[in-house]
């Protein structure tokens, strides 16, 4: 790999590993964020039981999209990527930026 391509696939791996972290916390977090109590300016016990169960399946949902998107660009970076593969180049920034555009639609932080 030439210098460029090097940065590239340390940037792209700190990225892929950072949303692996991410859906590690949500997989494993019993209830919501501290930024989604402040959202609905309620304690976790103060919501109706449905409400957490929908909260916590879109935990989970999100949880499983951080995970399988990030786990696809670790695949490619070190199988298609390492071996100079043009379409790769191309593939993941493709694919971190439609997730990530996809995880801020959902968020509502997208314009």
């Amino acid at each position: 790999m030439n210098e460029r391509d090097k940065i590239a696939f340390s940037i792209y791996l700190v990225v892929a590993l950072a949303w692996i972290a991410f859906g590690i916390v949500y997989i494993s977090c019993p209830s919501f964020m501290p930024y989604h109590r402040q959202a609905v300016s309620m304690p976790w016990e103060a919501l109706n039981p449905g409400l957490q169960v929908l909260i916590q399946a879109f935990m989970k949902m999100a949880a499983a999209g951080f995970f399988v998107s990030s786990l696809a660009v670790l695949v490619l970076l070190f199988i298609p990527f390492r071996r100079q593969a043009r379409w790769a180049h191309r593939s993941i920034p493709l694919l971190e930026l439609s997730g990530t555009a996809c995880r801020f639609t959902s968020l509502r932080w997208w314009p």
